[in-house]
């Protein structure tokens, strides 16, 4: 209960007991903060009770810090799956498994160097923590598990298993054209994909103008009238500060110039998800570095079992981004503008 409600604290047997005896008889409500642990619905909720004593200002400039238990709660949940794995691969009976012949043995083999790959990045991260005992020990059997690829097959299977040319821990590169014999296999799939969009496509440049970007894109598309980036700036009554523009200035400019749209000041993905399966595209505020970045969601595409926001982004241009980065991003509610809602 503690971890769900990000509460952090220890208690005795007979606190806890108490504790448990006066809730369930109503006398005392449970009060918590961020339910890092808890659902989407949990976390909405509590961003709404959080927000509904500010005003429209303070909404917009509101952030969350994740606190320690929260940070240390996520670790050990990319530790468990590490581990998770890693159990899998042991009661099968590691290392003997690996020469196992046919799809079954380069199967086991794709998904060890798949294993050897997360590892090999936990132990990075603990590295750069300063855990350097663990760091290298996870990093020395990282790389043990993803030169199983290597080991040669016992026989031939139906055909060779290609390793993505996707980028692994490290930075490093899958080898193109490496191969185990065997029917199946996992790649890694690349984090984004190309994109080329129906709309039109504005960059910002090396300027703090993503807002007035996505502004020109969006007034372009939905009105036929091609709109410059110039144009864009100019119509923000104050102006672009340093740190750009917020999202009900945004939302005024396509308005003034058009389009409907609507402003949602904490939206979770599965909110981006509709609105997407509803036709609309959304202008999302996504973290960057110290500030925020806005970016044009068009839609979801899937390529080989995996999902991809296909973004129009006013730094980068064009892309396809796995899902599941941006939902992260989005995971505590984002300012987002959906357009024609």
């Amino acid at each position: 209960m503690d971890a769900q409600n990000g509460l952090g604290i220890s208690h005795s047997l007979a606190t806890v007991q108490a504790s448990v005896a006066s809730l369930l008889s109503g006398e005392q409500a449970l009060g918590y903060g961020y339910p890092y642990a808890g659902s989407s619905q949990d976390k909405l909720a509590w961003a709404d009770a959080q927000r509904s004593q500010m005003g429209l200002v303070e909404n917009l400039a509101w952030t969350r810090d994740r606190s320690v238990d929260e940070q240390t709660y996520l670790d050990a949940k990319s530790s468990l799956r590490i581990g998770e794995q890693q159990q899998g691969l042991a009661n099968l009976g590691d290392p003997a498994i690996y020469f196992l012949t046919g799809s079954i043995g380069s199967t086991i083999r794709a998904v060890a160097a798949t294993n050897g790959a997360l590892q090999f990045t936990q132990g990075a991260k603990q590295a750069v923590d300063g855990d350097g005992w663990n760091a290298a020990g996870n990093m020395v059997a990282g790389l043990l598990g993803m030169a199983t690829l290597g080991i040669p097959a016992i026989k031939g299977g139906a055909g060779p298993v290609v390793v993505a040319d996707s980028k692994v821990a490290g930075g490093g590169k899958a080898t193109a054209g490496a191969s185990v014999d065997g029917a199946g296999g996992i790649a890694v799939a690349p984090k984004t994909i190309p994109y080329e969009p129906k709309g039109s496509v504005i960059l910002q440049g090396d300027a703090p103008v993503c807002g007035p970007a996505c502004a020109a894109m969006t007034i372009t598309d939905k009105t036929g009238a091609a709109i410059s980036l110039d144009n864009a700036i100019g119509s923000f009554v104050n102006g672009v500060r340093p740190t750009g523009v917020n999202t009900l200035e945004l939302s005024d400019v396509i308005s003034k110039a058009g389009v409907k749209n609507t402003v949602n000041t904490t939206m979770l993905p599965e909110q981006l998800n509709k609105a997407l399966q509803e036709g609309a595209s959304v202008i999302v505020q996504v973290p960057a570095g110290q500030g925020k970045h806005f970016i044009i969601v068009d839609g979801v595409k899937s390529v080989d079992g995996v999902s991809y926001y296909m973004t129009r982004d006013p730094y980068v241009g064009p892309r396809g981004v796995q899902q599941g980065l941006l939902d992260g991003a989005m995971s505590t509610g984002v300012n987002a503008i959906v357009i024609g809602g």
